[in-house]
């Protein structure tokens, strides 16, 4: 039978790069450091910020931030993710590699939810794109939410790799499209994949958090509901 991308991806995770990064880096400061950065210094509920742990947090520690001064062996400047492709490429399958490639080129965005079933159907915010992507089993969506995550595309599939538990309410659409305005004057021109995976990526994160405790602190216990929801 044919490996799914969602299995390919969660292979790559759980049999190569989490056992990576428990071997070759300083783990628990390497964890601390990368979770500074990855809040941003942004203050939230500590329940709030256990539900991002595992969907969001963990594929970004991964596949974006750069981990190089708290690796064990002195790897060069490069993603938990690309210093495992570099020196322990040997048990990777053709594609393990292609999907480890594909990853660290992908970027978080903002995506209107269209459709929930029968497909999940996801607008970008940002690009004026849509996806057709495999259903989420820890993401509890709903049509017109807002959706922060990442998706990868390959041969013919489309999966999210990295993404909040839960939706942003539609209130947010107006101060979403007042960024991408303010982001395109900045960048003298329409944005790009590329734009938001590297000039703009810290600045999407942070506006996904500032959102978060503006629009969803008042609504936790909604949250938990969705979340335990069978």
């Amino acid at each position: 039978m044919a490996t799914s991308l969602s299995e390919t991806v969660q292979q790559v995770i759980d049999q190569h790069l989490i056992p990576f990064l428990f071997a070759d880096f300083n783990q628990e400061d390497c964890r601390k450091a990368a979770w500074q950065d990855f809040t941003r210094d942004i203050l939230l509920p500590d329940t709030l910020w256990e539900t991002l742990y595992d969907s969001l947090f963990t594929p970004w520690l991964l596949f974006d931030w750069t981990a190089n001064t708290y690796n064990e062996i002195g790897y060069p400047a490069d993603t938990i993710a690309l210093q495992y492709l570099s020196f322990h490429a040997q048990p990777l399958t053709p594609e393990d590699k292609q999907c480890i490639l594909a990853l660290s080129d992908t970027y978080y965005s903002f995506y209107r939810v269209m459709t929930v079933k029968p497909t999940l159907q996801l607008y970008d915010i940002f690009l004026g794109t849509e996806h057709s992507v495999a259903p989420l089993s820890d993401a509890a969506l709903v049509p017109g939410g807002i959706f922060y995550g990442r998706l990868l595309s390959l041969n013919g599939q489309t999966v999210s790799v990295g993404h909040a538990p839960y939706c942003l309410p539609t209130g947010f659409d107006a101060d979403l499209l007042d960024l991408t305005d303010s982001l395109e004057a900045d960048n003298a021109g329409p944005l790009t994949p590329h734009d938001l995976g590297t000039y703009y990526a810290d600045t999407l994160r942070e506006c996904f958090f500032s959102l978060l405790s503006h629009g969803q602190l008042a609504r936790m216990d909604e949250i938990t509901e969705l979340l335990h929801h069978d």
